[in-house]
């Protein structure tokens, strides 16, 4: 399916669902995702230090992230996912259905 097919299931005209694009940082949503980045790491058994040195980045970064203090891109998102050992398709459905209640 192309991408914009996707798109047009999800989203419109700067919205997506019924939300308008805004600051993620603060959000319940953010929120989430850096509460299952955590989680996922811990489930792995890593430490911060331990998947710090995997990403080749400081531990502080690690923090940052699971304290919400700190956004992801999509790129360290992914990075983050096969660092950890987790399917970011089921992370984000996870977090998608989290958000809508589901």
């Amino acid at each position: 399916m192309p991408i914009s097919d996707l798109c047009n299931q999800k989203c419109s005209a700067g919205k997506i669902g019924d939300s308008p694009i805004t600051r993620s940082i603060g959000t319940s949503l953010h929120e989430r995702a850096a509460q299952l980045l955590k989680q996922s790491r811990i489930e792995a058994g890593l430490t911060q230090a331990q998947l710090a040195l995997r990403l080749q980045r400081p531990q502080s970064f690690i923090a940052d992230v699971e304290k919400g203090q700190r956004r992801v891109d999509l790129v360290e998102f992914v990075n983050f996912a096969r660092a950890v050992g987790f399917d970011p398709h089921l992370f984000l459905d996870s977090l998608l259905m989290d958000q809508e209640g589901g």
